[in-house]
């Protein structure tokens, strides 16, 4: 009996440790590995595109060769001066292929065209890529030209988009050192420069609105890009036309700059570290018609005429009877007359003239009209000096003529309204 029930425990037991598993995990859920899973490293942000260059420098002794045979001018500033501020914005750019093929030198004319009729018609002429191609592949510059050949292509030939054909005008080679015939140039036409493309910050041709201060001059000597001058003024307003935000320690003033189907804002210094050559064109030319000037010079406005003097009215004559004394006159021994009352009815301080040259206040005292009334002239006592005789004074009345004389007792006029004009 204990044997059997021995046995029957150890089966017992057997089958329990059969039932019970041989270990014990855990299994997480969803949630928790979800959670435990370290995170993915951030991604790295894709680098700026980079864009084909292709300018080359014009030859110094082409450039002297066309100012020799007039073909290309020296800008001179001679006109009036400049505005303060000046900018061109079109509303569309392109690459025009500048991201496919090294066409600087053509894409930059086609952006000159948007630029100048925008600002001097006030609607933008819109290059097509089809029609820059046309013209690289018409006269190999699709990866490669100096500045000054396209523009003499620009000049003879032009693009031809559609029935039109637009063309260069007259060219002119720039001082851009100076900033004030810099200036001057810019406000008449876009300015053609060729550059260093390693001067341009990563933002040229990624971002509206990038930004590039300061350089010494010639630290960037490697002409291989062109781009175009749009404008200048203080950099808030260029910011302001291209809608972006001032760059953070900007300076005061600076110049828009076109590549690469963006405009940025660079500064006097950044021009003078890169630039190597720089060159205004004339008017865009459609169709053999020059679109008007941009900053046209003021006329000068007509002097207007001198409006003619109104005549002095006359004066009315005095009525007879009103007994106003015009002027009086004294007669000396040797003929010689004097005025003594300058203005009628007048209180005046007068004086006379004697034959030995001196001079002593007069001692008329009153006037006596025809009515019988007088009026005092002067208060000074009659002179004590009579060097030469005296004539009394005699009147004169609106006819011209003279009527009558002042005596010791004083003057009696024979009749009204005495004449009002000096007699000397």
């Amino acid at each position: 009996m204990k044997a059997l029930l021995y046995g029957l425990s150890i089966v017992a037991g057997c089958v329990l440790i059969g039932l019970m598993p041989q270990s014990f995990t855990v299994q997480p859920t969803a949630e928790v590995v979800a959670q435990a899973k370290p995170a993915d490293p951030p991604k790295p942000a894709d680098p700026p595109k980079k864009f084909k260059t292709g300018a080359r420098r014009t030859p110094p002794h082409k450039i002297a060769a066309a100012i020799a045979d007039g073909s290309l001018k020296v800008y001179r500033h001679d006109g009036p001066k400049a505005p303060a501020q000046f900018a061109m914005v079109p509303k569309q750019l392109s690459m025009w292929l500048n991201d496919q093929e090294g066409d600087c030198v053509s894409a930059e004319e086609a952006a000159q065209i948007a630029a100048y009729s925008t600002a001097a018609t006030g609607t933008e002429y819109f290059i097509q890529d089809a029609t820059v191609q046309a013209f690289c592949s018409k006269y190999n510059t699709c990866n490669g030209a100096d500045l000054l050949s396209v523009i003499q292509q620009m000049q003879t030939d032009g693009m031809h988009q559609g029935a039109d054909t637009i063309q260069d005008g007259v060219s002119s080679v720039v001082d851009f050192a100076t900033e004030s015939t810099l200036q001057a140039a810019i406000a008449q036409g876009p300015i053609k420069i060729g550059i260093d493309s390693t001067a341009l910050p990563s933002g040229a041709g990624n971002n509206q609105g990038w930004s590039a201060f300061g350089g010494s001059p010639g630290q960037f000597s490697n002409e291989d890009h062109n781009v175009s001058i749009f404008g200048y003024g203080s950099v808030v307003w260029l910011c302001q036309q291209l809608g972006t935000p001032v760059p953070a320690g900007a300076p005061t003033n600076g110049y828009l700059i076109y590549t690469w189907k963006t405009i940025g804002v660079v500064d006097h210094a950044w021009i003078m570290s890169t630039v190597g050559e720089a060159f205004l064109r004339g008017p865009v030319i459609i169709n053999g018609k020059a679109l008007p000037p941009i900053s046209p010079t003021p006329p000068v406005p007509p002097v207007p005429p001198i409006p003619p003097v109104p005549p002095i009215p006359p004066v009315p004559p005095t009525p007879p009877g009103s007994n106003q004394v015009a002027s009086a006159v004294l007669i000396y021994a040797d003929g010689t007359q004097q005025t003594l009352i300058s203005q009628a009815a007048q209180r005046s301080v007068v004086s006379l003239t004697y034959s030995d040259g001196t001079v002593q206040p007069v001692g008329i005292k009153s006037v006596t009209y025809s009515d019988g009334s007088t009026q005092s002239v002067v208060k000074d006592a009659v002179p004590a000096k009579q060097a030469a005789p005296v004539a009394a004074p005699v009147y004169y009345y609106t006819d011209y003529s003279s009527a009558g004389s002042c005596g010791a007792a004083g003057c009696a006029p024979a009749r009204g309204g005495l004449f009002w004009r000096f007699r000397r």
